[in-house]
């Protein structure tokens, strides 16, 4: 039994939607696709999850927004997702993003002898 992580990248959609608009994306590689097996099949269950030690970030000015992947904008029969702190989010919108303070973080987390996670 293996274990992987797969970015989905989706048109717009609404957070309550995720998992409908997922599991759409990614039925043709569910390998229970038919009675059979499917044989281009790479998964059998999936849910919704993101590591909470590297969030993205929020620009300010959209803290808050109903667009944004958080615990409390996506159902839970789907999603395993930590609470978060402020400007933090599990994904949403390029433009609500704040790429520049991603950059930064990774950046200082590379530094020899930085703590891994957060700083």
């Amino acid at each position: 039994m293996t274990k992987f992580f797969v970015t989905v990248c989706l048109p717009p959609t609404k957070p309550r939607k995720l998992p409908e608009a997922i599991a759409a994306v990614m039925a043709p590689y569910d390998a229970n696709l038919t009675d059979d097996w499917n044989p281009v099949g790479q998964w059998d269950w999936w849910v919704i999850y993101s590591d909470a030690e590297s969030p993205y970030l929020t620009r300010p000015e959209h803290d808050g927004d109903r667009r944004l992947v958080t615990t409390s904008t996506v159902p839970r029969r789907k999603a395993k997702l930590d609470a978060l702190g402020p400007l933090e989010c599990y994904g949403g919108p390029r433009d609500l993003l704040d790429f520049g303070a991603m950059r930064r973080r990774a950046a200082k987390g590379m530094m020899p002898g930085s703590p891994p996670g957060r700083n």
